[in-house]
C-alpha cells in the first residue's frame, strides 16, 4: 500500500496549527481524487504555504525588534 499523508491547517487565534489528517483509507482516496480534479498540485500547495508562512513571519517579526 502506498504511503502518503494529508494535513489540516487549523487557525487558532494568531497561531496556525499543522496536523496530520486522520481518516479511513476510503475517505482519503475520495479526497485525493477530488483534489486532483481541481488541478491544484502539491507544488502549488507548497508555494501557497510558503508564501503565507513568509507573510506571517514578516508581520510577527516586526514586533520582535
Amino acid at each position: 500500500m502506498q504511503s502518503s499523508s494529508l494535513v489540516v491547517l487549523d487557525e487558532i487565534g494568531d497561531v496556525v496549527l499543522l496536523r496530520r489528517f486522520e481518516a479511513e483509507q476510503e475517505v482519503l482516496y475520495l479526497l485525493r481524487n477530488r483534489l486532483r480534479k481541481t488541478g491544484v498540485t502539491r507544488t502549488r500547495v507548497n508555494e501557497i504555504v510558503e508564501r503565507e508562512r513568509a507573510k506571517l513571519w514578516k508581520e510577527k517579526a516586526k514586533h520582535i525588534r
